[in-house]
C-alpha cells in the first residue's frame, strides 16, 4: 500500500489503520502521526515512535505487507524505517482500511490525501507495461525523484525471485530506436533490459557490479562505470534487416548511455522483429529499487527520438542573448557544437573559415544535414581530390583536438592531417579495407574497423615538446598512447589541420570541428548534440541538467550531482562601468557562483557559500551579509580595469570592495 499524506497541524492526531474488515480495529497495521510531532507505530508489545514530522509537509509512506508471516515493512519517503514490523494482532488479509483525525482541542482538525495505491497495477497495464511481482517486490510510480517525475519504480526486496515489468509493442517492430532513463539505488546489483521477437531474446542491456553491461549470449563489459543513485540516458538502435538503419548491418545493434556510442553489436537470435521489451531485477539480490521514465519508441508518431533529453524551454535565454552551457530547448540528435559546428553556413556553400581545394567534378559543400547531424561538410570524390585547410591563428605546442566523421562506403581512403611548417606530424584515416587508423613515426595502425554511413568521434591529443600524441576514436584510446611524430615538430608548434580524399570514388562528411585552444569551446562539447540557435555558440555538458524559465526570471535548476549548468552572457569589452543584476537561490546552503571575465578569464567572482554572500581575493572573503532562502538581492558592481578593483554593492549597501585576481584590459562576459 501507498499513498501521501500532508497534516496541516502538529497538535492533531491521525490514525492510519489497515486491517481485515471482518476484524477489530485493534487488529491492524497501526500507524499515527501523534499530537507530539511524531510519527507512531503500534504492536502487541506497545507504542514505539519512528521519527518526526513537519507540519504542512507531504510524507510518502510505502507499506509492504504479508499476512502468511504477520509482518510488515515500512517505507517513508524512500527510507525504510521499519523491517519486518508486527501487525498487532491476527490479520488473514488486509481488505479495509480507516484514516481519520482525532480532536485534540477546539480547533477543527485537517489533513490531505492522494495517490493512494493497493497493489493494484491498472495504471501500469494501461500505459502498456505488464508488472509481475511477488512477494516482497513492488511495482508502482513515484510522483518526482531527483527532477523526474511520475516515475516507474521497481523494488526487489525478494532475494529469490525478479521483480519485472513487460511492454508488448502494438506491432512488431523490423529496426528502430528506443530510449528511456534508468536509476538505480545500489549500481553493485543488478537490472536488465531485454529485447524480445517471437519468444526469442534478441539482446540485453544491464547494470552490474557496478558496471555497464552488453549481452548477445554472454554478458560482456561496455567499460563503463555506473553509479548509485545516478539517472542515466539510455538509447537503442536495432535493426533487423538490410536497410542499413542508422548505419547498422542486418541483425546488430548499438547502445549509447549519455549520448555516447558503444557497439554496435551483434543480436544473439537473428529475428526478423522485435515485439516486447521487458525490465527485470535479478532473482538473486534484495532489497533495492530501479528507477525509469521517459520511455519513447521511433515508430510512435507523436514522439520524436530525443524528446525524452529535456523538460524545459529557453526560448528567453535565447531571445536574450545568452548563451547556454548544458542542454538546450530542442534535443534532436542533429547539432554538434564545435570550433567550427557549420550551423550559420549557407547550404551549397564551402565551410566558412577553412581555404576550400576543389579539382574536376569533385566538389566540397555544407549540406543540410546527415543520419542525425545538421550542417555538415559533404566530400564528393569524383575525378581529382579535393580537401579543406586551414591554418591556426597561432601555432600550438599543446592542445587537443577532435572532430566527427564519417564515409559512404567501405572502399575508401579520407584522411584528417596535421602539420608544422609544412611537415606533417600525425593523421587519422580511413583505410580501403574498411579500418579507421592513425599514422605516426613507426607507421600505420588500425584503430578498429568501420562500417559505412556510421559517425564516428576522434579526437587527438599533443604535446610539440615531447613530439607525442594520443588517439580515441568514439571516446576509447587507442595503442596505449603516446605515439611519436611522424617527423620531428622542432619546436614550431601545430599550425594546419587538413582534411582531405584520397583517390578513391564516394562521398564523406566532416562536422563539429573543436580546438582546446578557442576560449568559447571545452574539449567534449561537441560529444552531445544540443539545439543551437543562429549567431550563438554553445557547450553541452550532458544530460541530467534542467532549466526553466518564469515569469521574465531567469531559473538554472541543478539536479545532476557529476556535472554543472551554467550560462554566459558575452557583451561590448567594458574598462569602466557598472553590472546590476538580482539573485536568488532556493537552498543558500548550496553553493552558487557569478563571475565577470574577460574573455574566458575569470576577474571578479562572488558566490553565496556556506550560507552567506562571499568574494575571492587570494581566498574567499565574507561580506558578513547572510543570506535568505528564496529572497531576491539586488547587486551592483563597479568595475574599474585601470586599477583592476572592483566595489559590490548589495541593496544599495557597499559590502566590499577587492582586486581583480588577475591583470584586466577589460570585462565582457557575465558568467
Amino acid at each position: 500500500i501507498e499513498y501521501w499524506i500532508r497534516p496541516v497541524q502538529i497538535d492533531d492526531v491521525i490514525w492510519m489503520l489497515f486491517n481485515d474488515k471482518d476484524g477489530t480495529f485493534t487488529d491492524s497495521i497501526y500507524l499515527w502521526f501523534g499530537s507530539d510531532g511524531n510519527i507512531w507505530y503500534s504492536d502487541d508489545t506497545g507504542d514505539t515512535a519512528i521519527q518526526a514530522y513537519t507540519a504542512n509537509t507531504w510524507y510518502h509512506f510505502n507499506i509492504f505487507f504479508d499476512c502468511s508471516t504477520g509482518t510488515y515493512d515500512l517505507w517513508i519517503d524512500g527510507f525504510q524505517k521499519l523491517d519486518d514490523a508486527d501487525i498487532r494482532g491476527n490479520v488473514d488479509a488486509i481488505d479495509y482500511l480507516w484514516i481519520n483525525s482525532v480532536i485534540q482541542g477546539s480547533w477543527t482538525p485537517e489533513f490531505y490525501l492522494d495517490d493512494f495505491g493497493y497493489s493494484s497495477y491498472e495504471w501500469l497495464i494501461n500505459t502498456g507495461f505488464s508488472p509481475i511481482t511477488v512477494m516482497y517486490t513492488y511495482a508502482g510510480i513515484v510522483e518526482e525523484l531527483e527532477g523526474h517525475k511520475t516515475v516507474l519504480e521497481l523494488y526487489d526486496n525478494n532475494g529469490n525471485y525478479p521483480v519485472s515489468t513487460n511492454y508488448t509493442f502494438s506491432e512488431t517492430q523490423s529496426f528502430g530506436t528506443i530510449e528511456h532513463w534508468v536509476r538505480i539505488s545500489d549500481a553493485n546489483k543488478q537490472w536488465d533490459l531485454s529485447l524480445f521477437g517471437g519468444g526469442e531474446k534478441i539482446f540485453g542491456f544491464e547494470i552490474d557490479d557496478n558496471v555497464f553491461w552488453y549481452w548477445d549470449g554472454y554478458s560482456e563489459s561496455t567499460g563503463l562505470s555506473a553509479t548509485s543513485n545516478r539517472w542515466y540516458h539510455i538509447r537503442y538502435d536495432f535493426e533487423s534487416t538490410n536497410g542499413n538503419y542508422k548505419g547498422l548491418t542486418q541483425y546488430s545493434w548499438v547502445v549509447y548511455i549519455d549520448g555516447i556510442k558503444y557497439g554496435p553489436y551483434d543480436f544473439y537470435s537473428n529475428q526478423s522483429f522485435a515485439d516486447k521489451i521487458s525490465l527485470q531485477s535479478n532473482s538473486s539480490d534484495s532489497n533495492y529499487f530501479i528507477y525509469f521514465d521517459g520511455f519513447g519508441f521511433s515508430w510512435d508518431p507523436d514522439y520524436s527520438l530525443g524528446d525524452n533529453i529535456f523538460d524545459f524551454d529557453v526560448q528567453s535565454l535565447i531571445q536574450a542573448g545568452f548563451i547556454l552551457f548544458g542542454p538546450a530547448s530542442e534535443y534532436d540528435y542533429n547539432n554538434y557544437p564545435g570550433t567550427f559546428s557549420f550551423i550559420n553556413d549557407t547550404v551549397g556553400s564551402n565551410p566558412a573559415g577553412f581555404i576550400t581545394n576543389e579539382a574536376g567534378t569533385s566538389t566540397i559543400d555544407v549540406i543540410e544535414s546527415s543520419d542525425e547531424h545538421e550542417k555538415v561538410v559533404k566530400f564528393h570524390y569524383q575525378d581529382a581530390n579535393i580537401n579543406i585547410e586551414q591554418n591556426f591563428a597561432s601555432p600550438q605546442m599543446v592542445g587537443s583536438i577532435e572532430w566527427w566523421s564519417k564515409s559512404g562506403q567501405m572502399a575508401t581512403k579520407f584522411h584528417m592531417r596535421f602539420f608544422s611548417a609544412g611537415i606533417e606530424l600525425f593523421n587519422v584515416f580511413y583505410g580501403n579495407y574498411g579500418e579507421i587508423k592513425w599514422t605516426d613515426s613507426l607507421g600505420m595502425h588500425v584503430a578498429k574497423p568501420y562500417a559505412p554511413n556510421v559517425w564516428y568521434h576522434s579526437r587527438i591529443d599533443f604535446d610539440s615538446y615531447t613530439d607525442t600524441f594520443d588517439f580515441y576514436l568514439d571516446g576509447m584510446l587507442y595503442g596505449g598512447g603516446g605515439y611519436s611524430y611522424m617527423n620531428p615538430d622542432d619546436g614550431n608548434g601545430v599550425d594546419k589541420g587538413k582534411w582531405t580524399t584520397n583517390g578513391f570514388f564516394g562521398d564523406y562528411y566532416v562536422d563539429a570541428i573543436g580546438y582546446s585552444w578557442d576560449p568559447n569551446y571545452n574539449i567534449g562539447d561537441n560529444i552531445i548534440p544540443i539545439y543551437v540557435p543562429s549567431n550563438t555558440v554553445s557547450s553541452g555538458y550532458g544530460p541530467n541538467l534542467y532549466v526553466s524559465t518564469e515569469s521574465s526570471v531567469l531559473e538554472l535548476s541543478d539536479n545532476n550531482y557529476y556535472d554543472f549548468i551554467n550560462i554566459r552572457d558575452p557583451f561590448s569589452d567594458m574598462t569602466t562601468g557598472v553590472v546590476e543584476f538580482l539573485w536568488a537561490t532556493n537552498d543558500k546552503s548550496k553553493f552558487s557562483v557569478v563571475n565577470l571575465n574577460q574573455d574566458n578569464s575569470t576577474m571578479v567572482s562572488l558566490m553565496i557559500r556556506y550560507g552567506e554572500f562571499q568574494y575571492f581575493e587570494g581566498i574567499w572573503k565574507s561580506t558578513g551579509i547572510n543570506v535568505s532562502d528564496n529572497q531576491f538581492y539586488t547587486h551592483k558592481i563597479l568595475i574599474d580595469c585601470v586599477t583592476d578593483n572592483f566595489i559590490w554593492y548589495i541593496d544599495e549597501f557597499a559590502v566590499a570592495s577587492g582586486s581583480f585576481k588577475s591583470n584586466a584590459d577589460y570585462i565582457n562576459e557575465l558568467y
